[in-house]
């Protein structure tokens, strides 16, 4: 029929399915068309690994997060003091969440403690949060 007709060079990609033509270095192995399908494919087989592996794996991750927090100094950060007004405002908070939440009260008081601690370490805005604003007011 049509002998003569050029081969097709081009391949499918393994994640989204578009053709493209394979690197001349990884012809035989190259399964992606680009970066971010190359990064999907590895991500899904990590995946795939990781639940195959089964409690072995998970022993594994344990053992290496374990390593790395005993690397690192563990009172390296000093907690920013909070001012008595933000502490009496999460004790009060905290006295009136209820108890049927989703959100542990540890994972709330966590929280709002954060927002707290941002919102002193924070440069004040012209708004201001009190006393301290950077605009004066004018009396």
């Amino acid at each position: 029929m049509d002998a003569k007709r050029p081969r097709d060079e081009r391949r499918r990609c393994g994640e989204c399915g578009g053709k493209y033509l394979p690197e001349p270095s990884a012809q035989r192995h190259q399964r992606t068309c680009c970066k971010r399908c190359r990064q999907e494919r590895r991500a899904q087989l990590a995946r795939e690994r990781y639940a195959a592996g089964g409690a072995r794996t998970r022993a594994a991750a344990r053992e290496r997060k374990r390593r790395s927090r005993s690397k690192q100094p563990r009172g390296a950060r000093t907690p920013v003091p909070l001012p008595a007004e933000v502490s009496e405002v999460v004790a009060r908070e905290m006295a009136g969440l209820s108890t049927e939440g989703w959100l542990s009260a540890a994972m709330v008081k966590q929280a709002l403690v954060r927002v707290a601690v941002q919102a002193c370490a924070s440069g004040m805005s012209r708004a201001g949060l009190g006393a301290e604003s950077a605009v004066k007011s004018v009396d």
